[in-house]
């Protein structure tokens, strides 16, 4: 059976003339029923754990202390010595553990031993002098230690803002994470390499400071 071809002219007009009513309706329909673009969030890699107690996990500085006395007529050791075993190892302590940062405490010994430093007689004062010198230390290994902690701190808060949004996928961001987690263990290392460093110099300069005192003998 043959088609007339006017016929199919007509009922091509007819769908022609009907798209502009129906399009926008099916259009619309579309829209409604499409399911939304949601975005892919991605689990960490197995065994990672975010850092405890603040960005790094360091936690609150040791309490702050009374400072102690420093008599100008008495040998320094005798108050420098009872500081070091006490606080050294907190002052040179791993990031991630709380440590000791009163800085204001040094500076108060190192002033004491200034003033005694002025008012001593010769043989007594390279003793002061090296004591001196070993506060300037101590100041400066807590300011090294406060630097490693502000450094790791501040990737940490580069990496928080990056991981909002992952991209590349599952595998890319864990990937991501165990390079963090890679990260803050190589600084942790490093500042246990520098601590140690630290250490050997006021060791050394706590030496000299007591060797200087019994080079100097008689009463204080």
């Amino acid at each position: 059976m043959k088609t007339d071809p006017r016929r199919f002219l007509v009922y091509l007009s007819l769908i022609v003339l009907a798209l502009p009513v129906h399009a926008p309706t099916a259009c619309a329909w579309l829209i409604i029923a499409a399911p939304p673009n949601k975005k892919r969030h991605y689990k960490h890699a197995p065994g990672w754990t975010a850092p405890a107690n603040g960005p790094a996990g360091e936690p609150s500085p040791l309490p702050t202390e009374q400072p102690p006395a420093i008599d100008p007529a008495a040998a320094p050791s005798l108050s420098l010595q009872p500081f070091l075993e006490t606080h050294l190892d907190k002052i040179l302590a791993p990031l991630g553990v709380a440590a000791f940062v009163q800085s204001d405490l040094v500076a108060y010994m190192r002033d004491g031993y200034a003033d005694a430093l002025l008012a001593a007689p010769d043989a007594h004062k390279p003793a002061y002098r090296l004591a001196v010198a070993m506060c300037d230390a101590l100041m400066n290994s807590m300011s090294e230690r406060q630097k490693a902690v502000v450094a790791l701190n501040g990737a940490y808060e580069r990496r928080k803002s990056e991981s909002i949004q992952p991209r590349g996928g599952k595998r890319a961001v864990q990937q991501s994470d165990r390079d963090e987690a890679f990260f803050y263990e190589s600084q942790k290392n490093n500042w246990l390499q520098n601590a140690a460093g630290l250490r050997q110099q006021l060791v050394a300069l706590h030496q000299r400071e007591y060797d200087a005192e019994t080079r100097a003998g008689g009463p204080w």
